[in-house]
């Protein structure tokens, strides 16, 4: 998720690839009319063991980086079963995440060669192998509401089947806001529609995006196009929907300098804030995807932000109270665990990424104890694991 500091650049070219991330061959962003192909059914990404369906799967996403950090690694995905595990490589690449889904995992990549991201899914269904959609964004944001999928292309979300057929499209409103640059001194004019920083799904099925623009902060129902801007906010870090209904936003406004990182409680049907609660962490020194609410079956709501401070990852962990809409700290997090996290089947919470490199951490909020490694969720010595997920645990956000 970046924050935005601009109008949207360049138009956007979508083609459905086989069998490795984008490249040298993929459609260059231009200034032509943005178009969408569908081709036809060619080699796949293998994702997914042979027989191995149901909530017990898990998968990761981790980079073994190349010795020259000014080129590609390699990236590769790995599916668990309960008897099995497959690992399959994407390429020379130089980012590569994961998340779970209505529809299944959700992986995003990025790759320098390329100079845009790339996305793939491995169904519900059957876990069917993923094909690699390129896209516009070096750091693509896709949502899934568990039959089709929403990727913003330019000034419009694209709609498209699970086989990457586009079914419709949603256009974007032109926005015109002026905003300080970020040292102050001055203010310009950015007209664009924004970018989609989070697609949230919720309980009925209804899909919602969430856009951040110079304007502020835009939700926006999928479904019936109502929408309402937030204008205290600029940046989404992340959202999604709380067991009581509300679509929980984490915002924050990086050009205020007394600013702070605040949880938003948001009514589904007028779109108007509700209430907030305030974490204190200036978005300055929250680092880059840092920043998670996890949704949890059992313990409700919580709020996970890693700030940077150029030697020590400083990691803190929220519990989101709805009764109240407020903030309160949920156990002591040791330093360096890491920048992402996720949700396991038993409501453990996972952590992982930046200064963790291959090793996954745990916390189990039933008891407050913390577990330094979990060797079965590690990835391969000298690799960063980017990414790991558990079937139905659901994170809808970028």
């Amino acid at each position: 998720m970046k924050i935005v500091l601009g109008v949207v650049l360049g138009v956007v070219v979508l083609a459905l690839l086989g069998g490795r991330v984008a490249g040298a061959n993929s459609s260059p962003r231009g200034n032509e009319h943005t178009r969408l192909t569908a081709e036809k059914a060619g080699p796949t990404v293998g994702l997914g063991p042979t027989g191995d369906t149901g909530p017990s799967l898990v998968a990761e996403t981790y980079v073994i980086p190349n010795s020259d950090a000014t080129q590609d690694g390699w990236g590769y995905v790995v599916v668990h079963g309960p008897s099995s595990s497959r690992r399959t490589s994407l390429g020379r690449l130089t980012e590569v995440g994961l998340r779970a889904s209505p529809g299944g995992f959700i992986g995003t990549s990025f790759s320098h060669g390329a100079s845009s991201g790339s996305f793939f899914a491995i169904p519900n269904a059957a876990f069917r192998p993923g094909r690699l959609i390129p896209t516009w964004a070096d750091e693509p944001v896709v949502g899934c509401d568990g039959t089709h999928y929403f990727v913003q292309v330019g000034s419009s979300i694209h709609v498209l089947s699970s086989s990457g057929v586009l079914l419709r499209t949603i256009k974007l409103k032109t926005r015109t806001a002026t905003a300080p640059t970020p040292i102050g001194s001055k203010a310009f004019t950015a007209p664009g529609p924004g970018f989609v920083a989070a697609y949230v799904t919720a309980a009925d099925g209804e899909e919602y995006a969430v856009l951040d623009t110079l304007a502020g902060i835009v939700v926006m129902n999928l479904v019936s196009g109502q929408e309402r801007t937030i204008p205290a906010y600029t940046s989404t870090l992340d959202a999604t929907f709380s067991q009581d209904g509300h679509l929980v936003i984490l915002a924050a406004s990086p050009n205020d300098p007394t600013g702070s990182v605040q949880l938003l409680w948001v009514d589904p049907s007028s779109l108007s804030v509700q209430g907030s609660a305030d974490t204190g962490v200036s978005p300055s020194h929250v680092s880059l995807d840092g920043y998670q609410v996890l949704n949890t079956a059992s313990h409700g709501l919580f709020v996970f932000l890693a700030s940077y401070d150029g030697s020590t990852t400083t990691d803190r962990l929220w519990h989101a109270d709805p009764s109240d809409m407020s903030l309160s700290p949920a156990t002591q997090l040791p330093d360096n665990v890491g920048i992402s996290a996720a949700v396991g089947s038993d409501d453990t919470l996972y952590f992982f990424n930046g200064p963790a490199r291959n090793v996954v951490l745990s916390w189990n909020p039933s008891d407050d104890t913390f577990t330094p490694d979990e060797p079965s969720l590690d990835g391969p010595a000298g690799s960063y694991l980017t990414g790991l997920a558990f079937l139905g645990h659901v994170r809808i956000a970028a």
